[in-house]
């Protein structure tokens, strides 16, 4: 039953000045519970031990009301009714709710303010407060006698997990238990007899004692059937849906000295209520983003893959899929290492295969960006690629292709004689941006392309054509490569190769998939490259990346009181110099009150069934578990790994015990 803390206040009465009522009458009238200011209740106060005050007894500041006229006593119903609805209504009174605060529908809890409430701040509130009963009402065990004990009562805080529990217990008095064992010697050595052979034989007989009841109890979470309580429910659900990590809330808490859900009730909430609704939310919104798309006509898709760690030890690979038009993600995909044979290097491969075949089933589309990645390359091949006949043009992001050029231009340089290269890097990688840019077909952008042989060595006219800028400073700072050298004949077969220059075509569309680095990046915020995930769990990360990326991509600008937007300073330490980008307003992160309540909703209706949360779960059908561990060896023993392992330098045994 939980301590009410509702105050009573004597404007608050609902009761007529001339009515009679007697609630002390009532069989099932407990009095309220009343919180006093000022001093701390020494001695009990009962409600009913006051004086009652009549109306004789009240005093009045207006004059008899035996003057007035009796026609205002045969107002009518409708003059009434007129009179009522301008008179300032009267304040029902709260009535106490004396049951335990439960939780039946998902708006009772998910929204409601909590704070953090130290047990000092609670005992002293406890101080101010009189209990609704100034008896204790247990019964002996035994004998079956009421106990009847009288206050003060002692108060006992203690850490239930997340909540905090006060009860209010009455004293165990020595002369009381002594008092006990005499009149009850024969039950005594009854209990005694029975727990011989028990090691803790003195807890139930300390339990019969008549002055050691739990008078009242209250919690600071409502609890759930067969225990549970909502507070824990709720803190293992949110850790999840903001991202964070079990160990480090855990290690916060700690370091507060507050009580924390254990990992195995954090795992079992998160694969038994968790996962399978973040997979519905996402489904159902990812169909609202599909039937968008779909008015605006044929799809170019931009793809990109992301590993959850470096080299090749990765475990999971990420494939997004992001409409060019609406900047919104459209497809998630998760492969596990297990299902390409433990192969980490055609997870990307596989990931974007299962992309595709999914997008062709919703969308029209005509066109995949992605990066210079050689596997999905080779699914486009005319001749033998899986896709050669699905009319999908293939394309590559300008970003990645302009890198890797510049990579090969700075692997060029360092070699001996082509030093210059290296200045002319950056402006090398601009005119590819320009001519992938202005070119309209394959033949302009070489037209343009080739003119750079001539643009390094300072010839801007030569017998076909000429450069395409207007008139340049005639002492420029940046050293000319002379034609013919070492240097010049590096940079023509780097710009002429002729693996490189088959992959023109694809550049000629100007595609970008910048915005996909970007999701990447907040990937991070989900799904941390350091922790590791089992696999539901670890899509259901991604998942929430996606549905917060997709919320918060069209936030407006922030504009300051002044009207003007709110611009930031970024260092690059690439180019050397800052940049500037815009603030957007906040994120509202509207739709995670919905994720809550579908989540509770879960639990409450497998409470109403009568069923907990089960201890164990079977796997998923799909979860890749089932085909073994990753390494895919079966672990030797301990002993075994004991006799072979030595520590590294020293070559000593590791120590055992």
């Amino acid at each position: 039953m939980e301590a009410q803390s509702d105050l009573l206040l004597e404007e608050e009465d609902t009761v007529e000045e001339d009515s009679d009522c007697n609630d002390s009458n009532d069989p099932d009238y407990v009095p309220l519970f009343r919180v006093c200011k000022g001093r701390s209740l020494n001695t009990g106060f009962i409600l009913e031990e006051c004086p009652s005050v009549t109306m004789e007894d009240t005093v009045h500041d207006t004059g008899d009301d035996t003057d007035q006229d009796d026609h205002e006593e045969d107002l009518s119903v409708l003059e009434q009714e007129q009179e009522t609805q301008h008179l300032p209504q009267k304040k029902q009174r709260r009535q106490p709710n004396r049951s335990e605060i439960t939780v039946e529908v998902e708006e009772d809890i998910i929204g409601k303010p909590a704070s953090i409430a130290y047990h000092d701040c609670l005992r002293q509130l406890c101080e101010f407060v009189a209990l609704p009963i100034d008896s204790c009402n247990g019964k002996d065990p035994i004998t079956q006698k009421q106990c009847q004990a009288k206050g003060p009562f002692e108060i006992n805080i203690k850490s239930r997990v997340t909540a905090a529990v006060i009860e209010w217990v009455s004293h165990v008095l020595v002369a009381h238990v002594i008092s006990f064992l005499i009149q009850n010697i024969i039950i005594v050595l009854y209990y005694f007899t029975y727990y011989i052979f028990s090691m803790c034989f003195l807890l139930p007989l300390f339990q019969l004692c008549p002055q050691g009841h739990i008078v009242w109890r209250w919690s600071s979470q409502p609890t759930l059937k067969f225990g549970s309580q909502l507070g824990d429910f709720l803190m293992a659900t949110n850790i999840l849906l903001t991202g964070n990590n079990y160990t480090k809330v855990k290690m916060l808490f700690n370091f507060m000295n507050m009580g924390m859900i254990n990992e195995r009730y954090f795992a079992g909430i998160q694969d038994n209520y968790c996962v399978d609704t973040i997979k519905a939310f996402w489904n159902a919104r990812r169909a609202k983003v599909i039937a968008n798309v779909k008015t605006l006509g044929p799809t170019v898709a931009l793809g990109d893959g992301r590993m959850d760690s470096p080299g090749f030890c990765a475990q999971y690979c990420t494939y997004t899929a992001m409409d060019n038009a609406t900047r919104q993600i459209i497809n998630v995909v998760n492969v596990d290492k297990r299902e390409t044979s433990r192969k980490s290097t055609n997870m990307e491969k596989v990931a974007f295969i299962e992309t595709l075949d999914t997008l062709k089933q919703d969308l029209d589309v005509i066109e995949f960006c992605t990066d210079a990645h050689s596997q999905i390359s080779a699914l486009f091949n005319k001749n033998k690629g899986l896709y050669k006949d699905s009319g999908v043009k293939h394309t590559l992001d300008m970003w990645h292709g302009a890198k890797n050029l510049g990579k090969k231009i700075h692997a060029a340089g360092l070699q001996k004689g082509c030093s210059l290269l290296l200045v002319w890097k950056k402006d090398i990688c601009n005119h590819f941006w320009y001519c992938c840019k202005a070119a309209n077909t394959v033949e302009d952008f070489w037209d343009m392309w080739t003119g750079l042989l001539h643009h390094v060595t300072g010839e801007h006219q030569w017998g076909l054509g000429g450069c395409y800028h207007g008139p340049l400073e005639e002492n420029g700072n940046k050293e000319l490569i002379p034609k013919g050298s070492t240097a010049h004949r590096k940079i023509t077969e780097l710009i002429m190769d002729e693996r490189w220059s088959k992959t023109i075509p694809k550049y000629l569309t100007f595609r970008s998939t910048g915005a996909l680095e970007c999701f990447h990046a907040h990937l991070l915020m989900y799904a941390s490259k350091r922790i590791a995930f089992v696999p539901p769990v670890y899509a259901a990360r991604t998942l929430l990346a996606a549905l917060d990326y997709n919320e918060h991509c069209s936030r407006p600008y922030y504009v300051k009181a002044d009207g003007k937007y709110s611009y930031h300073k970024m260092y690059n330490k690439k180019s050397g110099g800052f940049c500037l980008y815009i603030k957007k307003v906040k994120k509202s992160y509207e739709y995670i009150k919905d994720r809550q309540c579908a989540i509770l909703r879960c639990k409450l209706d497998q409470l109403a069934a009568g069923r907990g949360m089960p201890r164990k779960r079977a796997m998923r059908p799909d979860d890749p578990r089932r085909l073994g561990t990753l390494s895919g060896v079966p672990a030797p023993s301990t002993e075994q790994i004991l006799e072979t392992q030595r520590s590294r330098g020293r070559g000593e045994p590791l120590p055992q015990k």
